[in-house]
Parts: structure tokens; C-alpha cells; sequence
């Protein structure tokens, strides 16, 4: 009498998604306590931050500062684009055009292997605490929170009352296939 098959069908569908709402208000927390209290964001122009003393873009010579101008001769306006050309040279000497300060510097970098088949020079990008009010932080973290599960939960709610349904449908309190009761040989 007390078990999940026999609560009403509101009752089952409240008891699905009780896990995923408490996850969603767990993101949503989190969040929008990193927003009020600072969430470290990478600078827009792509200054070096972390390095890595025995990495390779410290043997290059490569310093915390230094702003990226370019890899192997294309222009850099942001890591993104490092990232890919590091991971497409397959571990040869790539050429970094940076500044220090108002000095430009060429230096070869060879990037290290990592695992099968990822490449790294070691570096982190210069990051800014960044800090908003509590009501554009609130905000901000409830934007965030949707945006990002948004198509997992409509599709999690879609499977979980057609679960719902179809136990309803199985379950003889709520069978609508007979009138007869259900035969349990």
C-alpha cells in the first residue's frame, strides 16, 4: 500500500525529479555565491599568467606578464587559437611572438606530450577576480543555471512522465487497458 507504484501519479513524478531540482538549486547556489564573491576570469587581452617554472614556455623564456601577439606567425588575439596551434604542432619548435612591456620578444617554444596525443607549453592565462551586487550576481546565476540545463532537464522531465505514465498504465490501481481485473497466473 505505501509503495512508489501505488502513490498517485503526481505524487511518483514530484518523487523523479526531487534529485535533478535539488542539483539545479545547488548550481544555482554555488553560483551565485561565486558572482557576489569573485569568480576568477581570464583578462581579455591574452596576458600570460601562471608559469609553469620548468614548463616549456619558462625554457623559452616566456614570463607571467608577457602579452601574446602571435604563434608561428598568425595573430593571437586570445588563447583559444594558441591552444589549437599548440595541439596541431605535434611537439615541434613553434615561434611566440610576445610583448614585455613595450619590448617584443621571438622565442621557440617546443611543447611537451602529455598523454597519447595532447600538447602543452604550461602556462595559465592572467586571470581578474571579478565581483557583482548580490541582485546582478543572484541574476546572472539564475541566467547561467537555465542556459546551461535548460535541454537536459525538458528532456529528463519529457522521459520522466512518460516513466510515469507508463507505470501508471502498468499498475493494476490505475490500469485503463480492461475493466477486468488483471489476471496474475
Amino acid at each position: 500500500p505505501e509503495s512508489y507504484a501505488n502513490k498517485p501519479a503526481w505524487q511518483r513524478l514530484a518523487m523523479v525529479l526531487a534529485g535533478p531540482f535539488t542539483n539545479y538549486l545547488l548550481c544555482f547556489g554555488l553560483l551565485a555565491y561565486l558572482n557576489v564573491t569573485g569568480l576568477p576570469k581570464a583578462t581579455e587581452e591574452p596576458i600570460f599568467g601562471n608559469v609553469v617554472a620548468s614548463g616549456p614556455a619558462a625554457i623559452a623564456g616566456i614570463q607571467a606578464g608577457d602579452l601574446l601577439v602571435a604563434v608561428d606567425g598568425v595573430p593571437m588575439p586570445g588563447f583559444d587559437g594558441m591552444r589549437k596551434a599548440i595541439q596541431a604542432s605535434g611537439g615541434k619548435p613553434m615561434k611566440f611572438e610576445v610583448k614585455r612591456g613595450e619590448q617584443p620578444l621571438e622565442l621557440t617554444v617546443v611543447p611537451k606530450k602529455v598523454g597519447r596525443a595532447s600538447y602543452r607549453i604550461e602556462i595559465e592565462p592572467k586571470t581578474e577576480l571579478v565581483k557583482y551586487e548580490p541582485a546582478e550576481g543572484i541574476y546572472r546565476a539564475a541566467r547561467t543555471t537555465l542556459s546551461m540545463n535548460a535541454p537536459f532537464a525538458s528532456a529528463y522531465a519529457s522521459r520522466a512522465v512518460a516513466s510515469c505514465a507508463s507505470i501508471g498504465a502498468a499498475s493494476p490501481r490505475f490500469s485503463t487497458a480492461s475493466t477486468n481485473p488483471p489476471d496474475w497466473k
